[in-house]
């Protein structure tokens, strides 16, 4: 009976460390997808005047998978507009695994009319992609995690009954 009961212990533990495993990535991601969406929401509630941008460009950046140790091309595409009888120019903080759109094609903008580079480009898929990204991933392995943390508290709940059963109190 009581090796039974060692056994039992042994498998709690573990359990207990891979829900922690499970939990504490889910929670950081989880985290982040949050800080996403908080920090596109406040750039829509700053970024209020709608002006016409073009695409001008791309700035390219080579990325390396350390997995297949090959190199892809991300691009980040480059709006002028006019505003206030002034050109601006403005890079996208979103990388783009293809051009998304064609140079010299015109796309709605919102700027902060207030002064400052803030910006966004509602047709600019990048940050939607992120989050889904995230939210699909995280969002199972964290659940994953809350069941297997659940479980384990409910079997050291179980190994504590079992003694205290056995021996009459907690030994």
């Amino acid at each position: 009976m009581a090796k039974a009961n060692i056994k039992y212990a042994w498998g709690d533990k573990v359990s207990f460390v891979i829900s922690a495993f499970m939990l504490i990535p889910s929670v950081i991601f989880l985290i982040y997808g949050f800080r996403l969406i908080a920090y596109q929401a406040d750039k829509k509630s700053r970024c209020t005047e709608k002006v016409t941008a073009h695409v001008v460009s791309y700035n390219t950046e080579q990325r390396r998978s350390h997995k297949s140790h090959t190199t892809h091309t991300v691009y980040f595409p480059v709006y002028e507009f006019e505003y206030k009888g002034i050109t601006y120019s403005c890079v996208s903080e979103f990388e783009q695994s293809d051009k998304q759109f064609e140079i010299g094609k015109e796309v709605e903008m919102y700027i902060d009319p207030e002064g400052g580079t803030s910006f966004y480009v509602p047709e600019e898929d990048g940050y939607r992609k992120k989050v889904i990204i995230i939210f699909v991933i995280d969002t199972p392995l964290f659940i994953l995690g809350v069941i297997s943390l659940v479980f384990s508290i409910r079997g050291r709940i179980e190994m504590n009954r079992q003694k205290e059963e056995q021996y009459g109190g907690y030994t």
